[in-house]
């Protein structure tokens, strides 16, 4: 049923109306308007602006997706409730199958849902060991750090770049650089706090709230 349920909520024509979304020269000229402010004005003119762009285009997005996410939700707990992540190696010919499927009408249609879940299904049906190899282990760690993995590239990203003249003015191969240094850090930081706690400090507080008591 949960199966059935977000099938329907994901291909089916959204019910949920909400507020307009700007056409082709709204979004130039907010491309526009962001270059300047992004690039040169102070923090309260980019909470300004970060406020504007929450109300003209975030919020429209994220009414415009509602139906097909808690489609993706339902069909995600069915997955999880048949035991498919838990023993994926049982379901590897439906997986394999799902995978073809997904990716076929996803290249030849070019819809990101069922390439999504082309690309997991291929991930889950791939043939592994019990024990990750020693390399793999960083990912292991940053993968139950998402959260605040996440976060903390948000936060740095945004201080580094909002506000002091960088934004839209460095070349893409140093931001890029970047981007690996820091995401190597934070594999180097996950596999040091994990070996010490049994959460990430947001990924505790999110199941702390979630669950009404301390973990």
């Amino acid at each position: 049923m949960l199966a059935v349920l977000g099938a329907l909520a994901v291909f089916a024509p959204p019910l949920l109306p909400g507020p307009p979304f700007p056409d082709a020269a709204g979004l130039r000229a907010h491309v526009a308007e962001a270059n300047r402010v992004y690039g040169h004005a102070g923090l309260f003119a980019i909470l300004d602006f970060r406020w504007q762009e929450t109300r003209q285009l975030i919020l429209p997005l994220l009414i415009a997706v509602a139906q097909k996410t808690f489609g993706l939700m339902l069909a995600g707990i069915a997955v999880w409730r048949r035991g498919v992540i838990r023993d994926s190696a049982r379901f590897r010919r439906p997986l394999w199958i799902v995978a073809a499927i997904g990716a076929t009408l996803g290249i030849v249609r070019g819809e990101h849902v069922p390439l999504a879940i082309a690309y997991g299904c291929a991930l889950l049906s791939w043939p592994g060991s019990s024990r990750p190899a020693p390399w793999v282990l960083p990912f292991v760690a940053a993968g139950r750090m998402a959260l605040t993995n996440y976060l903390a590239q948000s936060l740095v990203f945004a201080a580094v770049f909002y506000g002091t003249g960088w934004f839209g003015r460095l070349a893409p191969a140093p931001v890029a650089a970047f981007g690996l240094l820091f995401y190597a850090v934070e594999l180097g930081f996950s596999r040091w706090w994990l070996a010490r706690h049994s959460f990430g400090p947001f990924e505790w507080a999110w199941r702390s709230l979630t669950y009404g008591r301390r973990m």
